[in-house]
C-alpha cells in the first residue's frame, strides 16, 4: 500500500529526483504518521482505562487548555518557517534562512516561556474553583506550552528542508513511546494513577522529543548554513506575513478544541472524557489527509515559486484521490463497528461514544473529500483567504456547541464539529478556485459549476 500510494504521488511529475523524493517522503511520512496513530491510539487506551473517564476528561481538558494557550506564542510562524525555508533552500539564500530559525526560536521561545509563567499565576488566583487534581494538572500542563512551541518549530524547519522523517520522529513518534513507557512504568509500580500523574509523564516525554528535535536539525542543516553566514533578518516582514497564519492557526485550534472546552463547561469531566474517546477514534479517519500534507507542503511551494500551475493541479488531484482512498475504509469500519470497537479497546464504561465517533468519523470523511486545500492557500501566499474561511468556520462551531450541547450533550459538539469541516472546506475550496484557477477535489467539480478562474 505504501509503495502504490508512494508511486501516484511520484509519478504526478517527470523529474526522476522529485520523483524519488516524494516516494521517499510519502512512504516514510505514511509509515512514521501509521506508527503516530498507533502509538497514539495505544496510549490513549492505556490512560483512560488507567484513569477513569473522569480523571481522563481532566487530563484531556487541561490538554485543549494548553494547546489553547500554545497559540499566542507560535503565531502562526511554523507554517511561515516551512515556507520559507523552502523557499530559501531552492535560492541558496543561506543568511536569511538562518536569520529565520534564529528569530522564530527567539520570538517564540520568549513569548511561550511568558505565557506559562502568567498561566500559572493565573490558575493560582482562582485555585478555589478547581480540585486539587485540576490545580495540579494544569501545573503540569503550563510546562509543556514553550516544550510544544519550540518543538513545532524545529519541526517545521526540518520539513521545509524536505526532511520528512526527521521533521515528525521526534513528535509524533519518540514523545508517545517514552510517555507510554513512563505511564506503564507507575502502573507496574502500581501507582494510583490520576489526572497529574498523566501530565508529568506528557511534560517530560516531550523535553525529550524537544531535546532530540534540536539535535536532528543540527545535524541536517545544509552545507551552506555550516559556514555560518550572516544572519539575515526581515522579522517586521515575517510578523506582517504570519499574522494571517497565526489567526488561521488560533481559529483553527478553537476549532479543534472547541468541543472538548464547552463540554467541560455546559457539562462534566466525565462527559469530557467520553467524548475524548470520540475523537481519539476520529483521528484515525483523518490519518491519510495529515500524513499526504506533511509531503506535498513544500512542494506546492516549489512549484508556485516556479509558477508551474499544471504541477500544482496534478499534485492537488492526485494527492486527494490518494486521501480519500485512505479514508474511506476507516469510516465504514467506524459507522458499523463502532461501539463494539470501543467496547473492547478503552473498555464498557466508553460504550456511549459510538454515535459521536460515527457523526465526527462523517465529517472527517467530507473534510479529506476536499484534499489539501486550506495548506495549499498557505503554501502559495493566500493565507488570509485561510484565515477568512476559518473565521466563519470557528464562529458557526462555538455557536453550534452552545446551542447544542445543553440540548444533546456529546452527540451535540460531534455534530458541529462535523458541520463545521464541511463548512470551511467548502469556503476555501471556493476561494482557491476563485484565485488561481485550481480544483483540490479528488474528482473536480469547480470549472463544470463555473466557479473560479476562466479553465
Amino acid at each position: 500500500m505504501i509503495k502504490s500510494i508512494g508511486g501516484q504521488l511520484g509519478g504526478l511529475i517527470k523529474d526522476k529526483g522529485l520523483k524519488g523524493d516524494l516516494i521517499r517522503g510519502g512512504a516514510g511520512s505514511i509509515a512514521i504518521k501509521l506508527a503516530s496513530t498507533v502509538l497514539g491510539l495505544l496510549t490513549g487506551v492505556f490512560v483512560a482505562r488507567a484513569l477513569g473517564p473522569e480523571h481522563y476528561g481532566i487530563y484531556a481538558y487541561v490538554m485543549a487548555l494548553v494547546s489553547l494557550l500554545s497559540l499566542p506564542a507560535l503565531f502562526g510562524l511554523p507554517s511561515l518557517i516551512v515556507r520559507e525555508t523552502a523557499k530559501a533552500q531552492a535560492h541558496e539564500q543561506w543568511g536569511l534562512m538562518r536569520g529565520l530559525w534564529r528569530w522564530s526560536s527567539t520570538f517564540t521561545g520568549g513569548l511561550a516561556v511568558f505565557i506559562a509563567i502568567v498561566a500559572f499565576f493565573a490558575a493560582l488566583l482562582v485555585a478555589g474553583r478547581f480540585s486539587a487534581e485540576q490545580l495540579q494538572t494544569m501545573f503540569w500542563g503550563v510546562i509543556l506550552v514553550p516544550l510544544m512551541t519550540l518543538g513545532n518549530l524545529r519541526g517545521a524547519a526540518l520539513r521545509g528542508l524536505h526532511k520528512v522523517l526527521q521533521g515528525q520522529l521526534p513528535e509524533s513518534v519518540v514523545r508517545p513511546v517514552l510517555f507510554l513507557f513512563l505511564i506503564g512504568l507507575l502502573a507496574w509500580l502500581k501507582v494510583d494513577l490520576t489526572a497529574p500523574h498523566a501530565m508529568a509523564m506528557n511534560a517530560l516525554a516531550s523535553l525529550f522529543a524537544f531535546i532530540l528535535g534540536a539535535w536532528l536539525l543540527w545535524i541536517a542543516r545544509p552545507e551552506g548554513l555550516r559556514q555560518k553566514p550572516v544572519s539575515v533578518v526581515h522579522g517586521q516582514e515575517w510578523l506582517k506575513s504570519a499574522l494571517p497564519l497565526a489567526l488561521t492557526s488560533a481559529l483553527s485550534m478553537v476549532n479543534h478544541h472547541a468541543d472538548i472546552i464547552m463540554i467541560g463547561w455546559f457539562s462534566s469531566a466525565t462527559d469530557v472524557g467520553i467524548y475524548r474517546v470520540a475523537t481519539s477514534g476520529a483521528a484515525l479517519v483523518v490519518f491519510g489527509l495529515t500524513t499526504i500534507n506533511m509531503v506535498v507542503g513544500p512542494y506546492y511551494a516549489k512549484f508556485h515559486a516556479r509558477k508551474e500551475k499544471q504541477q500544482i493541479q496534478k499534485l492537488a488531484t492526485n494527492s486527494a484521490r490518494v486521501v480519500i482512498a485512505m479514508t474511506l475504509p476507516v469510516v465504514i469500519a467506524f459507522l458499523f463497528f463502532g461501539e463494539p470497537l470501543i467496547g473492547f479497546i478503552f473498555g464498557q464504561e466508553y460504550l456511549s461514544a459510538h454515535l459521536s465517533l460515527a457523526i465526527i468519523s462523517v465529517g472527517q470523511l467530507m473534510n479529506a473529500s476536499f484534499g489539501s486545500v486550506g495548506l495549499l492557500l498557505v503554501m502559495i501566499g493566500h493565507e488570509r483567504e485561510t484565515t477568512k474561511g476559518v473565521a466563519v468556520a470557528t464562529l458557526s462551531n462555538v455557536v453550534l456547541n452552545a446551542v447544542l450541547i445543553p440540548i444533546y450533550g456529546i452527540e451535540g459538539a460531534a455534530f458541529a464539529t462535523a458541520f463545521t469541516l464541511l463548512t470551511w472546506n467548502v469556503l476555501l475550496w471556493i476561494a482557491v478556485a476563485r484565485h488561481l484557477g485550481i480544483d483540490t477535489l479528488a474528482v473536480p467539480l469547480a470549472k463544470r459549476l463555473h466557479i473560479g478562474k476562466k479553465w
